[in-house]
């Protein structure tokens, strides 16, 4: 998602009739667009002629084959490497409207309810519930984009379709919030369009259609942001680690609605499986900016810590992963390429990336100001003041210099020890460079994906060239490590999109390409183009028209308006003579399984850097009362393999886990994590040990002095008694 808004405008949305104004965040962890290899501004949407070509016979096009991998010993089948399923639920859930299928949560504030029109009532839902019908998961956007009215409209906010306005104008995107209930189901007369970022594009039965024309593998990534939560005025929470948990729940109880046609793949075995029965395999995957709330925290995590977030996300299914989003974070450097993600990394992280100018040979031309002025500084203090950028040579751009930090090398060890699929896109040139030899020196070679993005201009006149964009250096690296790469479409056409592909692929010869479509993440998809004759998709009972509700789709007239209309897209590539490209696409099943076959053998040879064993358990007790009583303590008592048992008195608990709650515990000799076998809780409060408020709720988490996850107990409720838990 790129920032096109003003500020101002962001900042405003937090700011409601006769409030003042609260201290918020810099724009931050938003989501870019895909970029393009040439980084030029998008022309006006429109509709755009193209030449006739010669047509690919129809009996060429794997679009629409029934069981396409019966038979087969290598997958077909063209793979999506990112799509954003549940964004809906991100950004305080009020920048996208719609869910993506009945039965999947819908936040608070985003159904609209006629019954509630009137002096009393409730306009929409006051609390976060499923979608119980499709007119609730497609229906009005009224109370989640348009502005506040006492009696039709009590959950709007004119400050927030205000600051969507000026979101959509900065896109240049569909602009449907020009009357009250802007039609989505079932007419679907506003939305969704090829160039609509705020409404759902994800619908299930369109990610049907897309599999039914030939999609087997899509990784499915929690995006948030929390500078847009703020800025609309959406629901809290808003941290990436609660948010991301949200969006990997409901992206599971959505595939388990629909287990006929589409499972979760957990390995590489899972999705050869999966897609040789011709079922949609999906990956889940994080793209946020703040791995475990560790930037928002300000204090640098341990590495104990990083493996257990790392362990934890793997735990909920999380196998595709970027280390670094849009700012700065303890594992690398971001990309230089928006202003206010520089400011976001102050705000959210602590400081302003190291911007430098880049090298004649970088070929990076793109600057950014510093979009500095009066009221960012009275709003953020020293994060709304002026960004440190340098003075650099004629057509020399900015990058940051952050690479891979030390802590970023060994999260990245513990991912790979896992074989999870990384993606270097979003990392600053630096860190990418830093992240390419860190896994070329594993034995065997750990692979890499570039997931939504293109080829780094080499036409340096362009003064829009940046260091997100990949050089043909890098692509080849990926080839050499056996990764994947997915070619970004967004705010192009299917014209561009073959000329994109053919550059990279010029580049890079071996380079295995998918699709990298970023749909449900803010970005503009691909525009029709005015056909002739032959140059027109047609639809036949082979090859049918989406259709929902009383609404047919064009791809001639509507372009990718939603998911369901990528196999038009392709067929439109096959038309403009992109046969070659369509079938290099249809190998992705198999690029991608052998991808990951290739991380899993990898990297069960890496090893954890953390020591084996430890002499000194650390032990917290996180109590989440907000009243706990004065003098409460926790007697703890850790049941070692030996026999042993070390036991240990926190006296004068406090609401959280900080140093007031934590103690450690000396062993007699060394042990490794396996030489704990459990811990026994008491408790007793010094000043009403008979009252009746004398519990605390809470748990309690072991680890080694040197970083080791040894054990987490559950949630529990503590009085006059006893827990035991087991290792």
């Amino acid at each position: 998602m790129s920032l096109r808004i003003t500020f101002l405008a962001l900042l405003a949305g937090t700011v409601t009739a006769g409030a003042q104004p609260t201290p918020l965040p810099a724009p931050a962890p938003v989501k870019p667009d895909p970029v393009r290899p040439t980084p030029t501004p998008a022309p006006t949407p429109r509709v755009v002629s193209t030449p006739a070509v010669r047509v690919a016979p129809a009996a060429t096009s794997p679009l629409f084959s029934k069981r396409m991998n019966k038979g087969r010993t290598k997958l077909r089948g063209f793979a999506d490497l990112h799509t954003h399923p549940m964004s809906h639920l991100g950004m305080g859930g009020k920048l996208l409207h719609g869910a993506p299928d009945v039965g999947i949560q819908m936040p608070a504030g985003s159904i609209w309810d006629a019954r509630g029109v009137g002096i009393s009532g409730a306009t929409c839902n006051g609390e976060a519930r499923d979608a119980k019908s499709v007119e609730e998961a497609l229906g009005s956007c009224y109370s989640s984009h348009n502005g506040h009215d006492l009696i039709k409209n009590k959950c709007g906010n004119e400050i927030r379709k205000k600051v969507l306005t000026e979101y959509e104008k900065g896109q240049r995107a569909n602009q449907a919030h020009d009357e009250d209930h802007p039609p989505g189901y079932p007419s679907f007369a506003k939305w969704p369009k090829y160039n609509d970022i705020d409404h759902q594009q994800m619908w299930v039965d369109w990610i049907k259609r897309a599999h039914e024309g030939g999609m087997r593998v899509m990784v499915a990534l929690t995006v948030n942001s929390m500078t847009f939560a703020r800025g609309l005025d959406g629901n809290q929470p808003y941290d990436d680690k609660t948010i991301g948990d949200q969006q990997i729940k409901e992206m599971k109880r959505m595939v388990a609605r629909h287990k006929g046609w589409m499972e979760i793949a957990y390995t590489a075995k899972d999705l050869r499986r999966i897609v040789a029965a011709d079922k949609l395999a999906i990956i889940l995957g994080s793209e946020v900016d703040d791995i475990g709330n560790f930037a928002w925290s300000k204090k640098v995590p341990s590495r104990g810590e990083v493996k257990a977030e790392i362990d934890r996300l793997y735990r909920a299914g999380i196998r595709y992963v970027f280390p670094v989003h849009v700012i700065d974070n303890h594992f690398g450097g971001t990309a230089i390429y928006e202003a206010e993600f520089a400011r976001a990394s102050k705000y959210h992280f602590g400081h302003w990336p190291n911007i430098v100018c880049a090298s004649r040979s970088d070929g990076i031309t793109w600057r950014q100001d510093n979009g500095w002025d009066v009221f960012k500084s009275i709003m953020l203090g020293d994060a709304g003041g002026t960004i440190p950028i340098p003075t650099c040579g004629k057509g020399l751009g900015f990058k940051n210099s952050r690479g891979l930090t030390e802590l970023g090398k060994f999260a990245i060890d513990e991912m790979m020890a896992r074989g999870m699929m990384l993606d270097v896109d979003h990392a600053s040139q630096h860190t990418v460079e830093d992240l390419i030899a860190h896994a070329a020196a594993k034995p065997g070679g750990y692979p890499l994906v570039s997931g939504h993005n293109g080829l780094r201009d080499d036409n340096t006149s362009n003064p829009g060239i940046h260091e997100k964009t990949r050089t043909p250096s890098q692509y080849n690296a990926i080839v050499a490590s056996k990764g994947v790469a997915g070619i970004g479409f967004g705010d192009s056409s299917a014209t561009d999109y073959i000329q994109n592909v053919r550059k990279v692929l010029a580049a890079s010869p071996g380079l295995a390409i998918n699709l990298g479509s970023d749909i449900n993440g803010f970005a503009v998809m691909p525009r029709p183009e005015k056909c002739e004759g032959a140059t027109c998709v047609t639809y036949s009972a082979a090859f049918p028209k989406s259709k929902m509700g009383t609404k047919e789709w064009d791809y001639n007239i509507d372009g990718v308006a939603h998911i369901g209309l990528f196999p038009d897209f392709l067929r439109k590539v096959e038309l403009l003579g992109g046969t070659d490209i369509v079938d290099k696409l249809f190998d992705g099943a198999e690029h991608v399984a052998a991808m990951w076959e290739q991380a899993e053998q990898v990297g069960g040879k890496v090893k954890s850097a953390l020591p084996m064993t430890f002499d000194t358990i650390i032990a917290t007790v996180r109590v989440t009362d907000d009243d706990v009583r004065d003098g409460a303590q926790a007697w703890l008592t850790v049941q070692l393999a030996s026999g042993d048992l070390a036991e240990v008195e926190i006296t004068n608990l406090a609401k959280g886990g900080g140093a007031a709650n934590r103690t450690e515990i000396k062993l007699k000799s060394a042990i490794g994590v396996t030489g704990v076998r459990g811990v026994k809780v008491r408790h007793h409060s010094n000043d009403c040990f008979a009252c009746a408020r004398d519990y605390w709720n809470g748990s309690v988490e072991l680890e080694g002095k040197g970083g080791q996850p040894i054990m987490k107990t559950p949630a529990f409720r503590i009085g006059h008694e006893t827990k035991t838990f087991a290792r």
